[in-house]
């Protein structure tokens, strides 16, 4: 368990943590930014378009 615990501590367990990080990272922004191109798509541009939601 020590072992572990120094690992994660260290050089290589920031190597270990960044690309989990980052794979959060990227997918909160991408279901972020999906939600908000279908809430602009079906409340938004229908009232600019005049078109009926998709």
């Amino acid at each position: 368990m020590n072992g572990v615990v120094h690992l994660l501590q260290g050089e290589q367990g920031r190597d270990l943590w960044w690309p989990l990080v980052s794979a959060v990272i990227w997918t909160a922004l991408t279901v972020y930014g999906f939600r908000t191109y279908r809430r602009i798509r079906t409340t938004t541009l229908p009232g600019i378009t005049g078109r009926s939601p998709a």
